[in-house]
């Protein structure tokens, strides 16, 4: 379903090690699946329970989309095991519905054909590079 539809391995398998998905990926898919404002990590002696927050009252993020994916996408790859970095970033742009070109080890977004956002990647699709030129207008 999901994981077919999108052809993500993880979510088509009957079992995936933690290492590979662990609460924090799985929750923030969710969060997209569900939708939800939010997820929320609760440790307890033993686990952690992960939840969603779908309250309406949450605040949500006004941040504009280019600000937050520069901001937010290293972030991500560097406490998150996410072994495809254009996937994910791609998906990321996606998610907010940002129109990207794609070659071999770049994706471009641009604006009025100007590039906004350059994010390249080496031959083991890892993020080698982002570049953003943001301006006021850059909420896409």
């Amino acid at each position: 379903m999901l994981g077919e539809q999108h052809q993500i391995r993880e979510l088509t398998e009957l079992e995936v090690s933690v290492n590979v998905a662990d609460g924090h990926t799985l929750s923030m898919i969710a969060s997209r699946v569900c939708p939800a404002n939010a997820c929320f990590r609760c440790p307890y002696e033993g686990g952690a329970l992960f939840v969603l927050i779908k309250d309406e009252n949450f605040p949500r993020c006004t941040e504009p989309p280019l600000q937050r994916i520069a901001t937010i996408f290293p972030q991500a790859i560097s406490s998150l095991n996410i072994p495809n970095h254009p996937l994910a970033f791609s998906g990321y742009l996606d998610d907010y519905g940002l129109a990207y070109e794609r070659d071999q080890d770049q994706i471009v977004v641009k604006e009025n054909g100007v590039p906004v956002l350059t994010a390249s990647f080496d031959e083991q699709d890892r993020l080698a590079k982002l570049e953003a030129t943001l301006t006021r207008d850059s909420s896409a």
